[in-house]
């Protein structure tokens, strides 16, 4: 997918700037205009969401009493994962995910990869 993209498979990117970059050359639509292909989804495979403030550089706690949902590099880190939706729409990429199963299921996108290496 990245060599038919102009991507080079051998170098990943590394920063959130290019991954945005590289992901959008890998979205792919059908003549309806529904997503077919996506080069990244932040929202799968969706066990991990609570820690993309992490980095971004937000914590989830201040010490054992004092939870920081409101840090700002977690609201930063959350309006990037909905930029996604707002970039390719909501309905649509809620369309596409619906065809994944459930996590441990084969149709699972993240768990399919893992098993073709």
């Amino acid at each position: 997918m990245f060599a038919a993209a102009g991507l080079d498979p051998e170098r990943p990117p590394r920063t959130t700037q290019e991954l945005d970059e590289m992901a959008a050359k890998l979205v792919k639509f059908d003549s309806n205009g529904n997503i077919v292909q996506m080069g990244f989804l932040p929202t799968e495979p969706g066990w991990w969401n609570w820690g993309w403030g992490y980095f971004f550089g937000g914590k989830v706690n201040a010490g054992i009493e004092k939870l920081t949902p409101d840090d700002p590099a977690n609201i930063k880190a959350f309006e990037w994962v909905t930029g996604y939706a707002e970039k390719y729409g909501r309905e649509k990429t809620l369309s596409f995910r619906s065809g994944f199963g459930s996590f441990d299921s084969p149709q699972n996108a993240f768990v399919a990869a893992v098993w073709r290496w």
